[in-house]
């Protein structure tokens, strides 16, 4: 089972582990992820990893912002179609790329993380 992150709302720092939902006295869920302690994250900031590392070793999780050899900007995704992880020209969306515009997972041996949708959108700028 792969670990997922996400961004602690009492810090705003990544907590990486396991993803489990949580309820309060009042029946309301919440994300959190575990690794020895919980820690509630901000639910649209939780990725999963790919089990793929980047050309400098780093782990890839979706929402990654990816950068090949020509400077060209891609995001990690899932995509249910495929049932696995794959790369989405930045600008793009699962739903709208075509079909030269998606990559498979394993071209992210060939690339560097520069950041992710949360905390580095600029990138994407």
């Amino acid at each position: 089972m792969r670990q997922y992150r996400g961004i602690r709302k009492d810090n705003g720092e990544w907590a990486k582990g396991w993803y489990l939902e949580e309820e309060d006295a009042h029946y309301n869920t919440y994300p959190v992820i575990v690794w020895g302690r919980h820690h509630e994250v901000i639910p649209e900031t939780v990725g999963q990893s790919t089990g793929i590392n980047d050309k400098n070793g780093l782990e890839a999780y979706r929402d990654d912002i990816v950068e090949d050899i020509p400077q060209q900007l891609w995001i990690v995704a899932w995509s249910d179609l495929d049932a696995a992880f794959v790369l989405i020209l930045a600008g793009r969306t699962i739903e709208d790329a075509y079909e030269d515009e998606i990559e498979h997972i394993s071209e992210m041996v060939n690339m560097i993380i520069r950041g992710n949708i949360h905390t580095t959108p600029e990138l994407l700028e």
